[in-house]
């Protein structure tokens, strides 16, 4: 008996050994950390140095990615060079709405007219977005 839970607990990894491996991990390792469910699991993947430009589109992307990961993404700036991440980012229904509508203004005119029409965003980003096309 006292093996068996021996066993259980050395499968599970701790909170400690997955903010190790969100920092030094793999990208195989950092695209199924960023979906934990604890917050400082997700942040230090953000971390890692590996981290490239292509894995924080894709997490811009997750539809069922945690709103800190979000909001951290859009607090650095080398990352936000990034029109597909800005785009992502002002789509997601995960994105603060404040971020979304900030980030509204640096995308074409084709992607805000899209934006306006897109019943799967939240309907201020949409007004926003309509504001928008019709000012320019």
């Amino acid at each position: 008996m006292n093996v068996e839970k021996t066993q259980k607990k050395t499968e599970t990894p701790n909170v400690t050994q997955m903010i190790i491996s969100a920092l030094k991990g793999n990208k195989f390792e950092r695209m199924e950390l960023i979906k934990s469910p604890h917050k400082l699991v997700r942040q230090a993947v953000l971390l890692n140095q590996k981290i490239t430009e292509d894995e924080i589109q894709t997490v811009t992307g997750l539809k069922t990615i945690e709103t800190d990961v979000l909001v951290k993404i859009s607090e650095k700036m080398d990352w936000l060079k990034s029109y597909k991440t800005r785009y992502n980012l002002a789509v997601n229904p995960k994105t603060p709405v404040w971020i979304a509508m900030k980030l509204l203004t640096s995308l074409s005119k084709k992607d805000i007219r899209n934006i306006s029409k897109n019943r799967d965003i939240s309907y201020n980003i949409r007004l926003e977005a309509i504001k928008l096309s019709l000012n320019t």
